[in-house]
């Protein structure tokens, strides 16, 4: 079991029905840090299981987009899905499928840049600037694919281990 969780703010485990969270809330709830994003962070894998399968409500992909500042095109790269499917949803209608689980990616990668830059603004930053290590190419380029993520989350630990080139 890993050591941190991943929640868009302390609502998301509060919008499953009583079947979900039955299976969901089995451990001690533990105090988790608010950040100014208003995202907190998981990585249970039953859990995260179980949010892809019930999906999420589209106002988290809202904030997710206005996090990462995504345009719609960048928006779709990213989620597989176009901005406006989304915005057409009722406000808690969940969206459900691949892009809940690109949206769980991000909420991992914001963690992790987080924690490492410490404010948002300078992790904003980082993502929109060129890299070398991502052949010139800015680390928010990549976020369109699975693989992408899991980059810029690698690249992110590195950092963190005073890894720079």
């Amino acid at each position: 079991m890993s050591e941190y969780r991943t929640y868009f703010g302390d609502e998301i485990a509060l919008d499953f029905n009583d079947e979900i969270s039955d299976q969901v809330v089995k451990e001690p709830q533990a105090e988790y840090p608010k950040y100014d994003s208003g995202i907190q962070v998981w990585n249970d894998l039953v859990f995260k299981s179980i949010i892809s399968r019930a999906g999420i409500a589209k106002e988290y992909f809202e904030r997710l987009k206005n996090l990462f500042g995504l345009t719609n095109n960048q928006f779709q790269k990213v989620f597989a899905i176009t901005w406006k499917s989304i915005q057409n949803r009722e406000t808690k209608e969940r969206v459900n499928g691949p892009s809940v689980d690109r949206a769980i990616g991000l909420m991992e990668l914001w963690d992790e840049g987080f924690d490492y830059f410490e404010n948002e603004e300078k992790l904003i930053n980082w993502l929109k600037k060129s890299n070398a290590f991502f052949s010139g190419h800015a680390p928010i380029e990549q976020l369109d694919t699975p693989a992408g993520v899991e980059m810029v989350r690698r690249k992110i630990g590195q950092l963190k281990h005073g890894i720079t080139a």
